[in-house]
């Protein structure tokens, strides 16, 4: 399946819950890259 921009506005138009999951997700993807990111600059003071 093929989604085109205009698709995919016309998608999140007609059913907001598409944007606030897609927030919920993205929040949580950045709350591991910062602990990722924190853990491997500890490692490195450790060094």
């Amino acid at each position: 399946m093929d989604l085109t921009f205009d698709d995919l506005i016309s998608a999140i138009d007609e059913d907001s819950n598409i944007i606030i999951q897609f927030q919920s997700f993205m929040k949580s993807e950045l709350e591991k890259q910062s602990i990722f990111i924190t853990n491997t600059t500890d490692d490195k003071k450790k060094s």
